[in-house]
């Protein structure tokens, strides 16, 4: 029997009605929904700590998955790191400062290649990585 690796994100970004004309000044209200379910051939999540060059990127270790199409970074100590992001369109380099989504549901849009590099101080972070394994 196969297994299935299920990624579900629930929950929604609010904002501060004073401070923008989009909202009624009544209270705080939901701006974007963040619910996501998926399934996936492989999932998996660990706890680590960036290497100790600054600015010298290391491979997110993939485990079997060819392509990933879901990462979820969570800083537990340090100030941020970058997130390079290989796919068939080049790399994006993004900053992580606390906490990171990314999800690429569109075959072709996925990543071939995830790596990180610390731009201060030795980085901890938590992360879900899932995608497919051919």
């Amino acid at each position: 029997m196969a297994q299935s690796n299920v990624v579900r994100v629930t929950g929604a970004v609010t904002a501060d009605p004073s401070s923008s004309a989009l909202f009624t000044p009544s209270s705080l209200q939901q701006f974007l929904g963040l619910d996501l379910e998926a399934t996936y051939g492989s999932a998996k999540g660990m706890e680590r700590t960036t290497a100790a060059t600054v600015g010298a990127p290391e491979d997110l270790p993939l485990e079997g998955i060819t392509k990933a199409r879901f990462l979820a970074i969570r800083l537990l100590s340090g100030s941020s790191l970058q997130v390079w992001i290989t796919t068939a369109l080049g790399v994006a380099k993004l900053p992580v400062s606390d906490e990171f989504v990314w999800h690429a549901p569109n075959p072709g849009d996925e990543a071939t290649r995830i790596q990180l590099a610390q731009t201060g101080t030795s980085v901890d972070f938590q992360y879900v990585l899932a995608g497919d394994l051919t």
